[in-house]
């Protein structure tokens, strides 16, 4: 560690909220002191959860929420305004348990708008992270 300016730690999947072991993997990340940082779909996300990630010390939740995913959660290929509520209603969730919130997305190929739409979803979010 002293070798290295390591700050934090990404847990990505898969989908890593299906890990039965992932607050004790966030636990041993916030005990070397660094940032953990969990990305996800968010699919799995509710409050008890969310509380046992909380507690865990997660830092950060990425959540990976874009239009060409195939979601139990929405239609396949939803309108913008479809997705952005999803998007919306999970940061919400994680920003209540005191958990700070992103977005990832996939740049599609041709969905250059998509890039786009999530500029503008994490402007106008009043949970989302923003880069300072």
């Amino acid at each position: 560690m002293r070798l290295r300016k390591l700050q934090s730690i990404s847990l990505v999947g898969g989908e890593v909220t299906l890990h039965p072991d992932l607050c004790e993997i966030v636990r041993m990340v916030k005990s070397r002191g660094l940032c953990a940082e969990v990305f996800t779909n968010g699919v799995l996300l509710e409050p008890s959860l969310l509380s046992a990630l909380a507690e865990a010390g997660t830092d950060l939740i990425f959540l990976h929420i874009d239009s060409g995913q195939n979601r139990p959660d929405i239609a396949q290929s939803p309108s913008t305004s479809v997705l952005r509520e999803l998007i919306d209603r999970k940061a919400a969730l994680v920003s209540a348990h005191g958990i700070d919130v992103g977005l990832t997305i996939t740049a599609y190929e041709g969905r250059e708008e998509d890039i786009l739409n999530a500029i503008k979803t994490v402007s106008q979010s009043p949970t989302l992270i923003t880069c300072s």
